[in-house]
């Protein structure tokens, strides 16, 4: 458990180092993966599909991958 919490910590990191707009890039990676960033917490169900999901789309939105 947590996978899917810690990548979207680490979407946090990328976006703050690349001062990119927190909600408008959160925003667009959340309509592609089909849910909202905002609502994992630590306590987050894991699911795999999810989690691959979201690093890959992620990695495209922001021009780097994230492990």
């Amino acid at each position: 458990m947590g996978k899917l919490y810690d990548t979207v910590r680490q979407i946090d990191a990328v976006i703050a180092r690349k001062n990119l707009p927190v909600f408008k890039t959160k925003g667009l990676i959340a309509i592609h993966v089909g849910f909202s960033l905002a609502l994992v917490e630590e306590a987050t169900p894991d699911d795999e599909a999810k989690v691959d999901a979201l690093r890959r789309v992620a990695g495209q939105v922001l021009g780097e991958p994230i492990p």
